[in-house]
């Protein structure tokens, strides 16, 4: 075993929870033996980079704000100060709805609605990274998995937008980070920021891409590729 499989290994303990919500025959657990088998196998800098700043989403709506925390903590982006932890600079969900940000959302909109696939675009954009949206009815299966690939070979990051109940959760719409991919199993790993719901789990990228190809008050939900600095 390599340092990066020992150093990944170090973050997957660390940030580890108990999920109440069990997972679906078809989703593999990160923390299984199963799930353990795939993350050394996959594991890459992208991983490395959003599980140091793994984070919970603040409240059920916070989904795509914990989502834009964790890539922005992750790209390099010089950070804010922290007014929780004054003197110390990192991005967090408290201060993500600066005086800018709430010219293109507020953080009373997304407590009540979640925010739009297409209003986190404008918000990340906001912060100095370039991204690019792809809805679903755009994708086909094979092209998101080529998308997926090219992400995490150039060391990009990943939002993806599904639908719970296409993976036999419970919930509707959700946004999470993926952050690695398993070519022989054809599963990608996903950063489930509902933390306290659902462990990080490994689905495949069929299963994930039905979950995604449906709609949101009749637009069709998607993914954003967001570019480091």
């Amino acid at each position: 075993m390599n340092l990066r499989w020992f150093l990944a290994a170090g973050l997957l303990w660390i940030t580890v929870t108990h999920a109440v919500e069990p997972l679906d025959k078809n989703l593999i657990d990160i923390s299984t033996k199963p799930g353990m088998a795939l993350f050394q196998r996959s594991v890459n800098l992208t991983t490395l980079k959003l599980m140091s700043h793994f984070t919970t989403q603040k409240t059920s709506t916070y989904c795509g704000v914990a989502s834009a925390v964790m890539i922005l903590n992750a790209s390099g982006l010089p950070a804010p100060l922290d007014s929780l932890h004054p003197s110390y600079h990192y991005f967090t969900q408290e201060d993500f709805f600066n005086a800018d940000v709430q010219q293109i959302i507020t953080p009373q909109e997304v407590e009540h609605h979640g925010i739009p696939l297409s209003t986190l675009q404008q918000v990340i954009q906001h912060f100095g990274l370039k991204t690019d949206l792809f809805y679903a009815n755009e994708l086909s299966v094979d092209a998101f998995r080529s998308l997926i690939k090219d992400t995490i070979f150039h060391q990009k990051f990943m939002i993806v937008n599904f639908l719970r109940t296409g993976l036999m959760q419970q919930g509707g719409g959700h946004h999470s980070p993926i952050s690695a991919y398993d070519e022989e199993t054809d599963r990608v790993l996903l950063l489930d920021v509902a933390r306290y719901k659902y462990p990080a789990y490994w689905v495949q990228v069929a299963d994930l891409w039905k979950a995604m190809n449906t709609k949101d008050q009749g637009v069709y939900r998607g993914v954003l590729v967001v570019q480091p600095i």
